[in-house]
């Protein structure tokens, strides 16, 4: 058993032509009027092609509305694909999602768990996205799906590699599971280092008995190896 995201991106998709076809809220409608103005003003060769999206006429809705329609990615998906995977697997245990930000947002810290107006500025870790309570252990999970490279997906694996950096020497009673998934995630590290992004971060926090790295399809097995005394830090 795995996370399902296709499945989820095809539901999502589903709602969001549904909201289409009752016609697109006037707050998300703005929101991509922005967007679009963004892009007609980013480069010159597409002002022109692309001017009309701005406008307030039936065709410029209809483009707005379908491009809402089509990208259910900016609505955290992957997370949510993640999200019923956990609590379909583990029925028995206590699953919840974090807050990315905030003073409730939990991050590793030199070995420790830490909410977030105690962690360093210098700290660049990625917040965890999950929580995962049972059979006396307390698992965060950071989790990240990413399809394609870029500099922003660079960016979200360095904060990863951060993450496992953080993790090392985990006190208290706490675990941690890191979960790159994607395609993104399958490719070389780098030029220099050809091993897979998956198979570093495992590399990087292969020596901690309470840290573990996997993809979304390795999850159970990992999960149900990772340390089985621990119990909750906060």
């Amino acid at each position: 058993m795995e996370p399902d995201y296709t499945a989820k991106i095809e539901s999502y998709k589903r709602k969001n032509l549904a909201e289409v076809a009752n016609g697109l809220p006037k707050d998300k409608d703005a929101k991509l009027l922005e967007q679009c103005s963004a892009l007609c003003l980013s480069d010159e060769d597409t002002k022109e092609t692309f001017a009309f999206l701005n406008s307030d006429s039936v065709a410029a809705r209809v483009m707005r509305a379908l491009h809402y329609a089509k990208k259910p990615s900016r609505q955290n998906v992957y997370e949510a694909a993640f999200l019923d995977f956990l609590h379909d697997k583990y029925p028995f245990h206590t699953v919840r999602s974090l807050p990315s930000k905030g003073p409730l947002a939990i991050y590793p810290e030199q070995g420790a768990i830490v909410r977030s107006p105690e962690k360093s500025q210098e700290n660049r870790a990625k917040s965890f996205d999950f929580l995962i309570e049972g059979d006396g252990r307390v698992i965060h999970v950071a989790h990240k799906f990413t399809n394609e490279e870029g500099g922003a997906q660079d960016n979200q694996y360095n904060d990863l590699i951060e993450t496992g950096k953080q993790c090392r020497g985990l006190r208290g009673c706490a675990g941690v599971l890191l979960v790159p998934d994607g395609p993104y995630y399958l490719r070389p590290h780098s030029r220099d280092h050809r091993i897979a992004r998956t198979d570093f971060l495992k590399r990087l926090v292969g020596a901690e008995p309470n840290v573990a790295a996997c993809r979304g399809a390795e999850f159970s097995l990992t999960f149900a190896g990772l340390g089985r005394s621990m119990t909750a830090s906060l």
